[in-house]
């Protein structure tokens, strides 16, 4: 059953078709339905099987619902005008706290200088008493003809003057005791004796455990090795130059078991390497050294009850 459209429907229909074409696939269709139609008539009632007659019998069943009716046609309502706005909705959740710092604002300009207040009033609380001027001294008074008591003894005062010196001898105090003994004075520049004491070795002589004892003006020992044949001493070069050498007389002894003491020779010339012990100075004076002090050229030696095989005896001249 067609129904005539009235001109304002079909403005209405052009309309929606306008959004439709613009709206793409985006649109809502469920927009565009009509509200729903009026409700279709009642269905009959179905015919129920009545129960069969009898006394105190129970109820019917219920007969079956009958048929949905049709659905009416689509109703062809226009879309209703846009609601009004709904009220202001809850405030929302107070968002977190930042933890950033923003910029210090610019300082404001000073205000003016307010009024002078009224003036406060009087204190009631005395301050603290100021301390004691010093004036001027007062007149004299009249003398005391009481005698106060005596005062204490004043500070002593500054030592006078030497008095003149007395022509009266006094007599003689005691002795006073001893004074500790001063120190060591230097060694005079006279003669001066130094010792080296050596025990034997296995094939020569035992440097390393010899004793000496040197004036530190000369020089120092320099022990050697423990069955050597030579051994230096250390010229104390405060004292020796090439301008200054060493003097010194030398006077040497081995012992023997058979003969005792043997007094070594000292010879001039040139020295005989090997065949005889030397002693030589180096060339920055620094250093005195003996050489081939060995058992070839000095047998049969041993230990004395002292301990020692060979003693060297220097006197020190200069």
């Amino acid at each position: 059953m067609s129904q005539t459209l009235t001109p304002s429907q079909l403005l209405e229909i052009r309309r929606v078709k306008a959004m439709v074409a613009g709206a793409g696939s985006t649109i809502n269709p469920e927009c565009f339905l009509g509200p729903p139609g009026p409700e279709g008539p009642t269905g009959p009632t179905g015919d129920g099987t009545g129960g069969s007659g009898g006394g105190g019998g129970g109820t019917g069943y219920t007969g079956p619902i009958g048929p949905t009716g049709s659905i009416g046609p689509t109703g062809s309502g226009t879309i209703g005008a846009t609601g009004a706005i709904g009220a202001t909705g809850p405030q929302g959740i107070q968002g977190v706290a930042s933890t950033v710092t923003g910029p210090t604002g610019v300082t404001g300009r000073i205000g003016p200088t307010g009024i002078t207040g009224p003036q406060g009033a009087a204190s009631t609380v005395t301050g603290p008493t100021g301390p004691f001027g010093t004036g001027p001294s007062g007149p004299q008074g009249a003398a005391s003809t009481v005698t106060g008591p005596t005062g204490f003894t004043g500070r002593t005062g500054p030592t006078g003057a030497q008095g003149a010196a007395s022509t009266v001898t006094g007599p003689t105090g005691p002795a006073g005791s001893n004074g500790s003994s001063g120190p060591i004075g230097p060694t005079g520049s006279g003669t001066q004796i130094g010792v080296i004491k050596v025990p034997k070795a296995a094939t020569n002589f035992n440097f390393s455990t010899a004793v000496a004892s040197l004036p530190s003006s000369f020089g120092t020992y320099v022990a050697g090795g423990s069955d050597a044949i030579t051994f230096t001493i250390n010229l104390n070069t405060s004292t020796y130059s090439s301008s200054n050498l060493p003097f010194f007389m030398m006077t040497s002894y081995v012992y023997s078991t058979t003969a005792g003491y043997i007094n070594c020779q000292r010879q001039m010339g040139v020295q005989t390497g090997t065949a005889a012990a030397y002693v030589t100075i180096n060339s920055g004076v620094t250093t005195l050294t003996f050489n081939y002090i060995n058992k070839t050229n000095f047998p049969y030696t041993d230990n004395d009850s002292e301990g020692y095989a060979l003693y060297i005896y220097l006197q020190i001249i200069n």
